[in-house]
């Protein structure tokens, strides 16, 4: 199972040009069976007032696509929306549901309600539970809360795993589909340095990136080419983290490094079989 994990950034390349061409080019050649996106925008003119979500969905006929916004602002011209996508290629989808992640109100910062999108799928006989996400940049106490709600859904996607059904269990009652394994990617707006970091291995996550390549340090997702946003130049702040059982399936994890269609790069991983 190949997994893309995708700030696109609204379609903003770092040129500054319209660049969903370019990104719709890279996701259909990197054949994953599961794309998520982070910040995908639909009628904000900030982002140029187009419908991105209608065009991503369209270029992608052959996938299931799972929703996310943070908000939905209702005006006559339409409905403007900002937030996650997660794309399944048919019939791969077993299950999904979205979550409005924490948000303690401050005056302080600049905010925006923040999601996560979350899809249980299933290939040959491996069945994932996948959390796809954009974490709080402006507010630390924001972000260690989003951090805290989602390491919550972690254990209890593992509680869920061990659960016996009661008798009688049927119809909305039944037992959903509960696969032991857990990923959670996307832009987590944290650095492998950080505080936050060492919080979420303290929760039981794992990262990817070092099952896979040992010592070595993450490849850069975020400031390759936009200098602009990111002085501090190359860096990681997008992650593949895991709970045990799925580290167990893990086979590779990459960022490609040659794509300036937006300030952050494409995270790619491998699942056997």
């Amino acid at each position: 199972m190949r997994v893309v994990s995708w700030n696109i950034q609204a379609a903003l390349g770092c040129d500054g040009r319209n660049s969903m061409a370019d990104i719709l080019a890279l996701l259909h050649a990197q054949n994953a069976d599961v794309i998520c996106l982070q910040e995908v925008a639909r009628h904000l003119p900030e982002h140029g007032n187009t419908d991105q979500l209608d065009t991503i969905r369209q270029y992608f006929a052959g996938f299931t696509p799972v929703w996310a916004p943070g908000f939905s602002w209702q005006h006559p011209e339409g409905c403007s929306e900002f937030g996650n996508l997660t794309l399944v290629r048919s019939p791969l989808l077993v299950d999904a549901r979205t979550h409005l992640l924490p948000a303690p109100v401050s005056s302080e910062h600049l905010q925006m309600p923040r999601t996560a999108a979350e899809v249980v799928v299933t290939s040959a006989s491996l069945m994932l539970r996948i959390f796809n996400t954009h974490l709080a940049f402006h507010c630390a106490q924001e972000r260690r809360e989003q951090l805290a709600y989602l390491s919550a859904q972690k254990t209890r996607a593992e509680q869920q795993a061990l659960r016996r059904a009661p008798a009688g269990s049927k119809g909305s009652y039944r037992q959903p589909p509960s696969p032991a394994g857990v990923l959670l990617c996307g832009d987590l707006n944290l650095t492998p340095e950080s505080d936050d970091y060492q919080f979420l291995l303290a929760q039981g996550w794992l990262d990817s990136w070092h099952i896979c390549h040992g010592d070595q340090t993450h490849a850069p997702t975020c400031g390759v080419f936009d200098k602009h946003q990111w002085p501090e130049g190359p860096h990681c702040r997008d992650f593949g983290l895991l709970n045990h059982a799925a580290a167990l399936s893990v086979a590779d994890i990459g960022a490609e490094q040659t794509c300036d269609a937006s300030d952050h790069q494409p995270l790619i991983l491998e699942f056997y079989p």
